[in-house]
């Protein structure tokens, strides 16, 4: 009965421990309805960027993904997450993206991640800005203004803005390009006892075991 007892709670343990530290999907429109008619222009001074307020956890960024459209060219993907500038616009670069090439002629979903761990401070508003060195799109679905992201409780979705002068002017858009950003909770505490509680007891059944 003991280790019956002892096995269940390890169990327990270790499914807490792996729950708590799953992706958040954010906010997200992706992929839509998957028919995509509505190209924002990204270029070395073309910017856009989607904004969110993180929930009241501990978080680290995981990834932006998008619809975009290589044109004749293709491009790279460049950028970063930007702070808030107080009027819901972004103002200084927090962190750079890793640079994601897009092919000619085509469109497809990317994910974008960034050059290094980013932690994401409770309760606080940032932006996730794009643009590009050779001109091509970020792409917006064929629903009325594209399709508003949905959003998982405690997080807020603050809309899309851009910029014509290389993020020195930045306007509200009304448009809602595809964005789906993921986060995953740092560990608590608690959640680290949990690991190693369960750990623990794993060890201890293989021995009993033997």
């Amino acid at each position: 009965m003991k280790f019956i007892l002892s096995f269940a709670l390890t169990i327990v343990s270790i499914a807490v421990a792996i729950a708590a530290n799953a992706n958040t999907i954010a906010i997200s429109n992706v992929p839509g309805t998957g028919s995509y008619n509505k190209p924002k222009a990204l270029s070395p001074v073309a910017w856009e960027a989607v904004g969110m307020t993180t929930d009241a956890t501990s978080q680290d960024f995981v990834s932006l993904v998008g619809v975009f459209a290589g044109g004749t060219t293709g491009g790279t993907l460049e950028g970063g997450i930007f702070s808030d500038n107080g009027l819901n616009k972004p103002s200084t670069q927090l962190m750079a993206f890793n640079n994601v090439p897009v092919a000619p002629f085509t469109t497809a979903q990317f994910t974008i991640t960034t050059t290094s761990n980013f932690h994401f401070l409770p309760s606080t508003k940032y932006w996730f800005v794009l643009h590009d060195a050779i001109p091509f799109a970020w792409m917006g679905d064929n629903a009325v203004n594209g399709t508003t992201p949905g959003v998982t409780p405690g997080y807020n979705y603050n809309g899309f803005a851009s910029t014509a002068d290389s993020g020195t002017t930045w306007l509200a858009d009304s448009v809602n390009y595809t964005a789906q950003i993921s986060t995953i909770p740092v560990p608590e505490p608690s959640t680290l006892a949990l690991t190693l509680a369960g750990a623990l007891g794993m060890v201890l059944i293989a021995r009993r075991l033997r």
